[in-house]
């Protein structure tokens, strides 16, 4: 399968002690890299299911689970700090709004759920005023 990447300096360290994480550009801007009109169809999701983040302290890939248009200000952005019943409808609630089917149940197993960590991929979206295009993985450790 063909790997979509993006890579960052700019993440703080203290981020990826979060259960969540939310990406976007440098300053806020917008991350042009993410295609967002591929990203809507399944086809695409199917033979681009992965992306990876390189920091300088880690390598990880991120197993997409979730991608849809939204607004600047909407509970996409909401960032968790632990484990919690919450986290577990958020993660089901962005399966049920994205655009291509992921297996959830294959990449977010149950089994070792309190260890996962997720990330959102955030670029403006020009269809509408404040429209964003997200994009929701689970960071794999490489």
């Amino acid at each position: 399968q063909r790997l979509s990447h993006w890579t960052t300096r700019e993440v703080p360290q203290r981020a990826w002690g979060q259960v969540t994480v939310v990406l976007m550009g440098p300053g806020g801007k917008c991350l042009s890299t993410l295609q967002v009109m591929s990203w809507s169809d399944q086809e695409y999701y199917n033979t681009h299911r992965y992306m990876w983040l390189l920091t300088p302290q880690k390598t990880y890939r991120i197993d997409l689970i979730a991608g849809y248009y939204t607004v600047a200000n909407s509970d996409a952005y909401v960032v968790y700090q632990g484990y919690s019943e919450q986290l577990n409808e958020y993660i089901s609630g962005i399966s049920a709004k994205s655009l291509f089917k992921a297996d959830l149940e294959k990449i977010v197993q149950t089994s070792d759920y309190a260890q996962k960590k997720y990330i959102m991929l955030s670029t403006c979206e020009y269809t509408s005023e404040n429209a964003r295009f997200v994009l929701h993985g689970v960071l794999q450790e490489m």
